[in-house]
């Protein structure tokens, strides 16, 4: 992939011209973020979707992306002083700190996040009981009584006075989808329950525990870009990303917890240490399930060490079927979040959705096979990736090119599921991908234009330009007889 990394020189041809186009970047960044911040007042919960500044907020968001990738151009061309670092750890910092009492901006995930603590701290197993099984008069009018019957049924006799209580304790009625049970993993759940310990259905208080969370991925980064050989001001690309820093700090998506995992099991590889690499990945598969995948890419070293193979495989497996057991073991049916997501849910994606519709014209049910298909494209590159490239020095590059796969492959391309890549694009930093933090802000335009216009014209302006981008480095790469 093109990176705009390739060379760190010590001294730029135009030093003060590319200074000044740094600090100029630096303000722009600042100021955009800060009019954000200023106008998010206008996406309460309460207004109405056509009442907020949603054409605003989307200028500004891709203003801020775009002072971003000018800022990292500046650093890719020298300017390095050591006071600088400290100055730009402290100035992420801010732009984090500065969403803590913020209004979200067109997202509610964190309520689900908040039920599902109130839930595990009352006892009651949030795989078994959906947001309508405690308020059932939320339940939308468009479900069936069937499925309205279900629910009720399925609350026990003894769970009642629990139920009433969390019902009581916070705004349940604003959890999303509250017919469906939670899709989080007990990992996940065991943070949430945390987190309501400590600040029961507090979103100030989560944006603080991600902002910690965040803390701890840059230091994990400072050390993988070490171990790698390459320079500490590379880390810039996760910190000061604009988009990382709304989604997590203002929008309070729990995808930064994954980070610390990902990024952990990693460094333990290069480390040589499979063991606890393999416990890590664990950790990262609590979380989001889908980190499952990446076991061949971390193992595959210790294929000619079977002994060695066995004591690291082992403790990873029983601590994923330790952590998914409360999960799988739970009612799969057409309300759980689990099953919701694997047959059906489909948003703000590109190719998947290029991919059914040609399915779609030969076969019937094209919607469960694309699915099938590109699980399947997923796995094989897997595999692939594990046996061209299985030495342990390339287990982050594998990371990234799966991971970045899989989320432009995937039936739900959310901006958020960019946290997933940006900190592999600290190694490995592609203009193409990081084009995406100018370009997914256009998501949020769903919100007021038809399913129509956005799908068939917003969605490709989203993808289209990285994905061709991305084509033609690979085209030219091959060319050149160089690898991916």
């Amino acid at each position: 992939m093109i990176s705009l990394y390739t060379k760190f020189p010590q001294h730029a041809r135009h030093p003060r011209l590319i200074q000044s186009i740094f600090y100029a970047t630096g303000v722009v960044l600042a100021a955009s973020m800060l009019g954000l911040l200023l106008i998010s007042p206008g996406f309460e919960y309460t207004i109405e979707r056509s009442d907020r500044p949603t054409y605003v907020g989307v200028g500004l968001m891709m203003i801020a992306g775009c002072a971003y990738l000018a800022l990292l151009w500046a650093l890719s061309k020298g300017i390095r002083q050591s006071h600088l670092m400290i100055a730009m750890i402290l100035f992420g910092v801010a732009l984090r700190l500065m969403w803590v009492a913020s209004t979200p901006i067109y997202e509610d995930d964190f309520y689900r996040y908040f039920f599902d603590g109130a839930m595990t701290i009352s006892g009651l197993n949030p795989y078994l009981h959906a947001p309508v099984d405690i308020l059932p008069g939320i339940l939308p009018t468009d479900i069936d009584q069937a499925l309205r019957q279900q629910n009720l049924d399925n609350i026990p006799s003894h769970s009642h006075d629990a139920l009433t209580a969390i019902a009581q304790s916070g705004q349940v009625e604003r959890v999303a989808y509250p017919y469906i049970r939670t899709i989080y993993p007990p990992l996940a759940q065991a943070v949430f329950a945390l987190h309501h310990m400590v600040a029961p259905w507090s979103l100030e208080g989560w944006r603080l525990l991600l902002f910690f969370v965040d803390c701890l991925s840059l230091f994990l980064l400072f050390k993988l870009v070490q171990i790698s050989g390459k320079s500490n001001w590379l880390v810039m690309v996760f910190w000061l990303n604009p988009l990382v820093i709304t989604e997590t700090m203002n929008a309070g998506h729990m995808d930064a917890l994954l980070l610390p995992f990902l990024i952990g099991a990693a460094l333990l590889v290069l480390a040589k240490k499979h063991a606890w690499a393999g416990i890590a990945l664990a950790g990262a598969v609590g979380i989001k399930l889908w980190p499952i995948i990446l076991a061949p890419i971390v193992f595959r070293v210790l294929l000619t060490k079977p002994f060695k193979l066995l004591l690291a495989v082992i403790p990873f497996a029983l601590l994923v079927v330790l952590l998914l057991m409360p999960q799988v073991l739970a009612r799969l049916d057409t309300t759980s979040g689990l099953a919701a997501y694997a047959e059906g849910w489909q948003v703000n994606t590109f190719l998947f959705a290029k991919f059914e519709q040609m399915l779609a014209l030969v076969v019937d049910g094209s919607n469960l096979l694309a699915r099938i298909n590109v699980f399947g494209l997923i796995i094989l590159l897997v595999l692939w990736r594990a046996v061209k490239q299985g030495d342990q020095a390339t287990v982050p590059m594998n990371i990234f090119i799966i991971t970045a796969v899989l989320f432009l492959l995937s039936p739900t391309g959310y901006p958020w599921y960019l946290i997933w890549i940006i900190p592999w694009l600290v190694l490995y930093p592609s203009p193409a991908l990081l084009l995406l933090t100018v370009s997914l802000p256009l998501y949020d335009l769903r919100y007021v234009l038809s399913d129509a216009v956005f799908n068939n014209f917003i969605v490709p302006i989203e993808f289209g330009p990285s994905l061709v981008w991305l084509a033609i480095d690979g085209l030219r790469r091959r060319r050149r007889g160089q690898g991916s």
